[in-house]
């Protein structure tokens, strides 16, 4: 039987790269929870802690296993997912 689909959004977690600045995490919970709000399915949070943006170099971001479990204690009924990590070991939600 198919699975209805399901949609999420990505959370934002990555340095702007011209400035450095990164998200704050009431930023990134008041996210997580108007996409709760909204009726979304699912969160995700990117697994990578950097990135090489050119020309403004690496750039860092908010750790996602971290940022994952502090998401998921902060909303109670949206899906909680990582990039990376939910592929490599088949976690459905």
């Amino acid at each position: 039987m198919p699975r209805a689909m399901q949609v999420g959004v990505v959370l934002p977690q990555l340095e702007d790269p011209p400035t450095g600045q990164a998200p704050s995490w009431e930023t990134i919970r008041h996210m997580a929870r108007r996409a709760e709000a909204l009726g979304f399915d699912a969160v995700w949070v990117a697994d990578e802690l950097v990135w090489g943006i050119e020309p403004f170099g690496p750039r860092g971001w908010w750790e996602g296993v971290a940022l994952a479990g502090a998401v998921a204690a902060s909303t109670s009924t949206i899906g909680v997912g990582t990039w990376v990590l939910w592929r490599s070991i088949g976690t459905r939600l």
